[in-house]
């Protein structure tokens, strides 16, 4: 029964964000708090939900920033409003 929840809910988040994950087990990964009971995806062990895949989402969200930022040009200390030009945010 599980299988049928995870499998209904990883084709839902697709349809909804319009993307078809190569490895749809991150979809079940992202979707499980802390607490949810989830401790074992595949392999993969997640003893705090998804915790441990935002930290990587977080670094991502990072690192793009940081690229805009530097391919833009802008002084050192701007590089966390790079993202935030033509906003009215400077």
């Amino acid at each position: 029964m599980a299988s049928v929840i995870m499998k209904n809910t990883i084709l839902g988040v697709e349809s909804t964000i319009g993307y078809k994950f190569k490895d749809s087990s991150i979809v079940w990964e992202a979707m499980q708090a802390a607490g949810s009971g989830v401790f074992l995806i595949g392999d993969r062990r997640i003893p705090d939900g998804n915790k441990r895949l935002a930290v990587v989402g977080d670094t991502i969200l990072k690192l793009a920033l940081v690229e805009e930022w530097y391919n833009g040009g802008e002084p050192r200390g701007n590089e966390t409003r790079s993202g935030q030009r033509g906003r009215g945010s400077h």
